[in-house]
């Protein structure tokens, strides 16, 4: 037994445990910290009025502190001096859930899978749209008709009260067949967690079809290419944004995701193999290959550093964030006709699909495309790194090189086109 504090809590290495084992508080009787795995959960074990032994959990170590949880834990054994049953009260208040209270839970204990990134799309998307819609109605008594008419209002673009709505983005959420769609993902994970921390039997939200939202992938073929380098190279952008315009362009050279250059570090790199050893990725960790292109701009960017970020903030010791507001300026760039000179409902991540686009141009298949990118589903690029990678590094400065060309205005030349079936 030892006291039970933040720093002893955060002592614990998880992948030592990975059976089940109790860490017990010394200031509290029958107050712990059960860890399993990369579960930790504080807990109370206690007798009831008629001697029976109960056990029920308080709280996830990364929601509450120590301190927070044992405070909690002396208000439960007050109830149970008053003559209540602290986990029974806990069942039967089960009964009477709200969807908001339950979206409360599964944000205390059925997100430890996800990342950062994702529980910060979900608290939106349950503030946006599920809190307000359905927040009230009690869990046991949502029907499969309730379900389908909450994601056909999201669907139809139905406008949240602002009174009820979090604002994001400067504007109120109003939905669309895209929302509808993502939501109805997160709803239904919800709903099972209830089913296994049995508030329900029956998730309601199982069978109803997800319906297709008709999001078209947006990309610059290699003439918007052009016009891309030709914005980027314009002096008010080059000199007052230059890591934005770099990031913009490592992005189209590279392939990667959006989060994945904004917070790459000089440690990532390897020069001389020439790809990107990222710690963790939307697919896991990953060795993604780069072309000649990128390696161009790189050596451009660099300046001798052996480690910290690439794309720096100014202002904190971060990375930098302003690679959107320097491409919605990009995007949205006229000729003196008043025309988007590019595609203006073209994102960041449509720069990957460019990448992509280019690499189908050339003739490589999208199994190979896929490798290079990081497409979890087609990721050949560790399956083969020691056998194959000199091959696909060609594949990769053919298509950087092709697309670094269009950036500085310069005809198109034919790319050498590498054969990697013999190999598959």
């Amino acid at each position: 037994m030892s006291v039970l504090t933040k720093k002893f809590v955060d002592s614990i290495v998880e992948n030592d445990y990975s059976k089940e084992k109790v860490f017990w508080d010394d200031k509290l009787s029958g107050f712990g910290l059960r860890v399993q795995g990369k579960s930790r959960s504080y807990i109370l074990y206690y007798r009831n009025v008629a001697g029976q032994q109960r056990k029920m959990t308080i709280g996830k170590a990364n929601v509450l502190t120590p301190e927070q949880a044992r405070e909690n834990a002396k208000r439960y054994l007050f109830s149970l001096a008053q003559g209540e049953d602290p986990a029974q009260s806990k069942r039967m208040a089960k009964k009477e859930m709200t969807v908001n209270e339950l979206c409360d839970w599964y944000l205390q204990e059925g997100v430890d899978h996800k990342k950062p990134r994702t529980i910060s799309d979900d608290v939106g998307r349950m503030n946006n749209h599920i809190r307000p819609l359905l927040g009230k109605h009690i869990v046991k008594n949502l029907t499969r008709g309730d379900i389908e008419k909450f994601l056909h209002d999201v669907s139809s673009g139905a406008k949240v009260p602002k009174h009820l709505g979090e604002k994001r983005h400067g504007h109120f959420a109003t939905g669309g067949k895209g929302v509808a769609r993502r939501i109805h993902g997160l709803l239904g994970a919800i709903l099972e967690f209830a089913v296994a921390r049995n508030v329900i039997v029956l998730n309601p939200a199982r069978g109803i079809k997800r319906q297709a939202d008709n999001k078209r992938e947006e990309f610059l073929p290699l003439d918007e290419i052009y016009a891309l380098g030709g914005i980027l190279e314009k002096p008010e952008l080059k000199s007052l944004y230059s890591k934005g315009v770099n990031l913009i362009k490592l992005l189209i050279l590279t392939g990667c995701r959006r989060d994945e250059i904004a917070t790459m570090r000089w440690e990532y790199i390897n020069w001389k193999e020439q790809y990107f050893d990222f710690p963790d990725t939307k697919t896991g960790k990953q060795k993604r290959i780069f072309g000649l292109g990128a390696l161009h701009l790189l050596r451009e960017i660099w300046k001798g550093q052996k480690e910290g970020w690439v794309f720096p903030s100014e202002e904190t010791d971060s990375f930098y964030r302003g690679a959107n507001r320097i491409f919605n300026k990009v995007r949205k760039t006229q000729d003196e006709n008043g025309n988007f000179i590019i595609n203006p409902k073209i994102t960041l991540h449509g720069l990957r699909h460019s990448f992509a686009s280019i690499g189908a141009s050339i003739g490589y298949s999208d199994f190979v495309i896929g490798g290079i990118v990081g497409h979890k589903q087609r990721t050949i690029t560790s399956q083969y790194m020691h056998s194959v990678s000199k091959d696909l590094v060609k594949i990769a400065d053919n298509i950087s090189l092709k697309i670094e060309r269009a950036l500085k205005g310069i005809k198109e030349e034919k790319a050498e086109v590498i054969d990697i079936t013999r190999i598959a």
